[in-house]
């Protein structure tokens, strides 16, 4: 992934049978590029629709030792992991307030609250990301518009024994589990503003908005 760099894809079909492919646009865009992200969200808005539910994902956590942790990589990772949230954010912002009721999700990370070796910087800006969830949340809020984050997290070790058949129920199976987050688009849900949940394992899953 290169500086800023994220795929960002949407998609919405509100009016389709369930069977039927949803509408997509993929965009390879710099996300730490103002102008390149409006054109996006630009697109977006002309071929599908306006955006309702930005998810901000992009990221990298290439592991560096504190001693190794010169100014390029302390400046890469901020700006890959927090830097590139803000151009997206200030593109929906119009149109989200617009509508007045809307979402915006950050994916961030445990680190943000724990911290870990070999990722002083990456967790550096999880952290910060958090503080922009939370800000942006009360300045949002009275519109309408709701901001909160999920911070997934590795999964625990599975247990060894030699027999599988022997091993407890939750370390057979999958790598993975069933979608850890489910965040519908109803009002009750909207309630929550300004929060974050962990996600130890499986995937995430945001549905477009009906």
């Amino acid at each position: 992934m290169g500086l800023g760099q994220g795929i960002s894809t949407y998609a919405h079909a509100p009016s389709q049978p369930s069977s039927a492919a949803a509408p997509r646009i993929a965009a390879n865009v710099y996300l730490t590029d103002p102008g390149a992200v409006q054109s996006m969200v630009d697109l977006v808005r002309a071929e599908i629709r306006p955006i309702d539910i930005p998810v901000n994902n992009a990221g990298s956590c290439p592991p560096v030792p504190w001693q190794d942790t010169d100014e390029a990589a302390w400046n890469y990772s901020l700006d890959v992991n927090l830097t590139a949230r803000c151009p997206p954010c200030h593109a929906v912002t119009p149109g989200l307030i617009q509508r007045r009721w809307e979402l915006i999700v950050d994916i961030g990370s445990v680190n943000a609250r724990a911290g870990r070796t070999h990722l002083v910087a990456y967790s550096t800006a999880k952290a910060g990301l958090l503080g922009l969830t939370r800000s942006l949340a009360g300045e949002l809020g009275p519109y309408g518009v709701c901001v909160n984050m999920v911070m997934p997290g590795s999964s625990p070790p599975r247990q060894r024994t030699p027999d599988p058949a022997r091993r407890p129920a939750a370390a057979r199976g999958p790598a993975t589990s069933p979608p850890a987050v489910l965040l519908p688009p109803t009002r009750a849900s909207v309630c929550v503003v300004g929060d974050f949940l962990h996600a130890r394992q499986g995937p995430i899953c945001v549905p477009a908005p009906a």
